[in-house]
């Protein structure tokens, strides 16, 4: 899990109890669910599985049983339902959070920084509409959220992406396609800095930015925040490499980590493979290999034993669970050499 986060999420839980320690079953709970969430083995689908499993054995909150409990414990009960949503980037526990704190505010709790975290998982889950209502009728400082506007297909779209425009306040969804020879997906954030690292380095290279033009999309995960302003400014600095948002996790079957970045190499349909973070002077040569698979190349010996022996896609360089705009060659007229 990214440091920074769990910091947060830690902060989060001591506030919410006001320094003292968690009681009875939902801070039991509310532990196994961060023991499950540190865990290092589980990838990011088997984490998201177990801890909605967790969560769902313990039982979800009804009306009766949330208002029998005292508001520390409700906090927490709060706390755990955020954490599966995080993880499972699912809208099947949002209810949860809604009634926790319809339940606080009858208590006549303050219910500030729970509104704060609701917000950020209607963001999260892409419900843009409900998080302007909770905006605009809540106290607080929220993210603006931009305008969205489906586009013709993207409905229908097994894969929509959110495309923003320069400015950061409009956001298109378009189907997305991939190419019918290579594309090379990567998952990434602009606030990552090995995602940053990564895209200066492709750009710098000018072979290796001459194979990947207009076969690389840098695309989001879902996250807590839109941060429109930082993806702007790294749209600039990429120039005509499209960065995108992604709509939901689980369009993306694919994709087993959504650590950022990790490189995703298609042959039309076909995932040739994939390489996790970018942390050193062998990072090119590893995704260079794998455009030379997707080419129906062959690698060098010492990289085909590599890409084998699975070492070239360690998570080194990788930010954990971190959870875009429109460049001007982006239009309608030419979307269909990477959408």
């Amino acid at each position: 899990m990214n440091p920074l986060l769990f910091r947060a999420l830690c902060a989060l839980a001591a506030c919410l109890v006001a320094g003292s320690a968690l009681a009875g079953t939902t801070n039991e709970l509310l532990d196994r669910l961060q023991s499950a969430a540190r865990s290092p083995a589980a990838s990011d689908r088997e984490k998201a599985s177990h801890l909605t499993t967790l969560y769902d054995q313990h039982g979800r909150p009804t009306p009766s049983s949330a208002s029998a409990l005292p508001d520390k414990d409700l906090r927490a009960w709060f706390l755990a339902a955020f954490y599966v949503i995080y993880y499972s980037d699912s809208p099947s526990h949002l209810g949860d959070l809604y009634l926790i704190r319809n339940v606080l505010v009858a208590h006549q709790a303050d219910v500030r920084v729970e509104t704060d975290y609701l917000f950020r998982a209607l963001v999260m889950l892409r419900r843009f509409d409900e998080a302007k209502r909770l905006s605009t009728s809540s106290p607080g400082a929220f993210e603006s959220i931009p305008d969205v506007a489906w586009l013709p297909g993207a409905r229908a779209a097994d894969t929509p992406i959110l495309v923003p425009d320069p400015n950061g306040r409009r956001l298109e969804v378009r189907p997305f396609r991939l190419r019918d020879d290579f594309t090379v997906l990567v998952v990434s954030h602009p606030l990552c800095h090995f995602s940053r690292n990564a895209s200066r380095d492709i750009t710098a290279d000018g072979q290796l930015s001459h194979r990947l033009a207009g076969h690389i999309i840098w695309i989001e995960p879902p996250g807590q925040k839109l941060d429109m302003t930082a993806t702007a400014d790294w749209q600039r600095e990429l120039g005509d490499q499209p960065v995108v948002l992604m709509n939901s996790q689980g369009e993306w079957p694919l994709l087993d980590s959504f650590d950022t970045p990790t490189f995703y190499v298609f042959r039309g349909k076909t995932l040739v493979g994939h390489k996790a973070g970018w942390a050193g002077p062998g990072d090119r040569a590893a995704l260079s290999a794998l455009l030379d698979r997707a080419a129906g190349g062959q690698a060098s010996e010492q990289l085909a034993t590599s890409l084998a022996s699975g070492r070239l896609f360690e998570e080194q360089g990788c930010c954990k669970d971190q959870g875009w705009p429109h460049s001007a060659s982006m239009t309608s007229a030419n979307a269909g050499t990477i959408w």
